[in-house]
């Protein structure tokens, strides 16, 4: 599925992963899909939870970056969003930074939980994948008729000082495949 060819309308009901190396277009593509689903649904039926980090630029890439989000939308996102393996020095820094996205990503779940919407966004999920469990991340999504959602899977962002949190990213992710019906991979 190439991307100009994708419309919200095409996945009313359908669990989607967009996934990407840094720079490739996830938080764009999520964006796009965003739009079509405020025009298309009433308001009050989409959440977006939003994972990045605040922008930053590392060597010539942009990393990171909040998605825009409509007045109709319900948004919501942690106060302080961590970007570990950019901002830990050491492994035991990049860890406790991974748990501390964690357990404040863990209370936006909570929200969702208590009061869901039949459409779900998260931008940046892999944030939560560093330290986080795929089974209260899935029970989340369950709750949604339709899920959006991008996750970081490249190479560019691999030094986690030791901690093994890339690793444990990547594993995760794959399993987490297993349950969309569709996912785009603009890796490729």
């Amino acid at each position: 599925m190439r991307e100009q060819d994708i419309n919200f309308k095409d996945l009313v009901g359908k669990r989607v992963l967009i996934k990407g190396d840094v720079g490739t277009g996830k938080t764009r593509l999520t964006e796009k899909l965003l739009q079509s689903a405020v025009k298309f649904l009433p308001p009050g039926h989409i959440t977006v939870i939003d994972l990045a980090p605040q922008r930053r630029v590392v060597g010539v890439f942009s990393v990171g970056g909040t998605i825009s989000v409509p007045n109709e939308v319900k948004y919501v996102r942690p106060s302080k969003v961590w970007a570990p393996r950019l901002e830990g020095k050491t492994k035991d820094e990049v860890m406790a930074l991974a748990k501390a996205n964690a357990e404040s990503i863990e209370v936006l779940f909570d929200f969702f939980i208590k009061s869901p919407s039949p459409v779900l966004f998260i931008n940046d999920l892999t944030l939560y994948l560093h330290a986080g469990s795929l089974e209260r991340l899935l029970e989340t999504i369950k709750l949604a008729d339709t899920f959006v959602g991008n996750a970081y899977e490249g190479r560019r962002l691999q030094d986690d000082k030791g901690s093994g949190i890339s690793e444990r990213e990547r594993d995760l992710l794959k399993r987490l495949e297993e349950f969309m019906d569709i996912v785009i991979d603009l890796n490729q």
